[in-house]
């Protein structure tokens, strides 16, 4: 695919363009037979993983899997480099920053070693930016992309200001758009009045925004509803296409596939977007239980209701009035024997090719678990507020019970208490960690640190 323009898009959406199909023209958001004309026939331009029903709805799935291998390649790497002296924050599914404890001797060579490690691990190509703080490491990667060697390094003087005077205002983190006349970030020192204080440091290429590295609180999914009345999205019966038990108030709660042709329309969404919702939040809690290794003890739903336009186009009117949630105990997994494999697939399908889902046989539990209680929820609601109208669906687990969370490498010191005297000074820190006070190092945490990066901190 390297020497073709390549188009990733979703629905009606141009979401990822390789740098062969945006030098012809194409943009983030243009619709796909508008991109489909300026690549085409060399190019590709295809759609991105989508499950048939219960949907049309895109899978995430492969991309949270895909960016799992890189996390941990990454990590790997950067053990194998540094002996553990760094710290990750996942800034999304597919970018990281990294704060090493000293900085290498040779910045360029390091940052391509890190790159050969984590294409040779997973196959997936990667730009590298190093700075000296998260706002320039971001524009240099941004920089390196397309260039052959993939790799940036500012170090300060007038590799910022080369960096900042080539950069488009328009990435500007926290600039919603740009001044008129402001065309790089460097020119937007001369904005003045029009920019906040943090802004305009940012445009000097000042930023003191450190690490995030704690896992998400919490893992959510959401739908549009088609303006539908609450109680339709929960319906109970005894017998349909897809039916799940209902452990309490008797009966199933009942999804059905599309209209005979097989489409979906604004019609046939609210009768199976609880169940797209519930499979979806079961696969994204998978992955986070491999990350994080922790379990949700919330479940909490939100919804929107309608405005006047009932499309979720953007500009549209969609949904007004706020938003009212409300949170349930997460529920325990029902049984799920081996067994009933077959029967998963086709109760989840509904006749519809098993092809258009993938979810381990075990998942079978876990999802009509969620499915009663979720439905169970919304049932309750509808009857006590009069069976509002819903315009947009979101389910949030979250309250996570215990599980390790990535440690920074400032998170080895214990903070100083307040307001207590000290009877000597402490021993001036060493360069690699200034700032940091050396006579609080935790000992239990030190002493199962790797060896090397032990003697440094000693």
């Amino acid at each position: 695919l390297e020497s073709k323009p390549v188009v990733l898009y979703q629905f009606q959406d141009v979401i990822c363009a390789n740098r062969r199909a945006k030098a012809l023209g194409v943009q983030k958001h243009m619709r796909p037979r508008e991109a489909r004309a300026l690549v085409e026939p060399h190019g590709l331009v295809i759609h991105a993983f989508c499950r048939d029903w219960p949907g049309p709805r895109v899978r995430y799935g492969p991309y949270t899997a895909a960016s799992r291998e890189f996390f941990d390649a990454l990590a790997d790497a950067l053990r194998a480099a540094t002996g553990g002296g760094a710290a990750i924050e996942r800034g999304s599914i597919d970018e990281a920053y990294v704060e090493l404890a000293m900085m290498p001797q040779d910045p360029a060579a390091f940052c391509g070693r890190l790159r050969a490690a984590v294409e040779g691990a997973t196959g997936l190509r990667v730009t590298v930016g190093c700075g000296p703080n998260k706002l320039l490491a971001k524009l240099a990667s941004s920089a390196a992309k397309g260039t052959d060697a993939a790799v940036r390094v500012v170090d300060g003087g007038a590799a910022v200001d080369d960096l900042l005077a080539a950069s488009p205002a328009s990435r500007l983190p926290g600039l919603s758009k740009p001044p008129a006349g402001a065309k790089t970030i460097s020119d937007l020192r001369a904005c003045g009045a029009e920019l906040d204080d943090k802004l305009r440091d940012k445009a000097f290429g000042r930023d003191d925004a450190t690490l995030k590295c704690a896992p998400p609180k919490t893992a959510q999914v959401a739908s549009w509803t088609g303006h539908c009345d609450m109680a339709t999205l929960c319906r109970r019966g005894e017998t349909a296409a897809v039916a799940f038990p209902a452990r309490r108030g008797g009966g199933s709660w009942l999804f059905e596939p599309h209209d005979a042709e097989g489409r979906s329309s604004e019609l046939t969404r609210p009768r199976w977007v609880v169940l797209a919702l519930c499979i979806d939040l079961e696969e994204r809690l998978r992955h986070d239980a491999a990350l994080y290794r922790r379990r949700p003890t919330r479940l909490t739903l939100t919804i929107r209701q309608p405005g006047t336009d009932p499309l979720p186009i953007p500009g549209n009117n969609y949904t007004e009035g706020g938003s009212k949630s409300r949170s349930v105990p997460f529920p325990a997994p029902q049984p799920s024997p081996p067994e009933e494999a077959e029967a998963l697939v086709k109760r989840i399908c509904g006749g519809v090719s098993s092809e258009s889902v993938d979810v381990p046989d075990d998942a079978y539990g876990r999802i009509s678990a969620l499915v009663d209680a979720v439905a169970t929820a919304l049932e309750a609601w509808a009857r006590e507020q009069g069976n509002p109208r819903v315009a947009h669906l979101s389910l949030a687990a979250g309250h996570f019970d215990s599980g390790p969370a990535p440690v920074p490498i400032t998170a080895l010191f214990k903070p100083s208490p307040k307001k207590k005297k000290r009877p000597a000074p402490a021993p001036p820190a060493s360069p690699s960690f200034a700032g940091i006070d050396g006579a609080d190092v935790d000992p239990a945490t030190l002493s199962e640190l790797p060896p090397a990066v032990r003697a440094d901190i000693e």
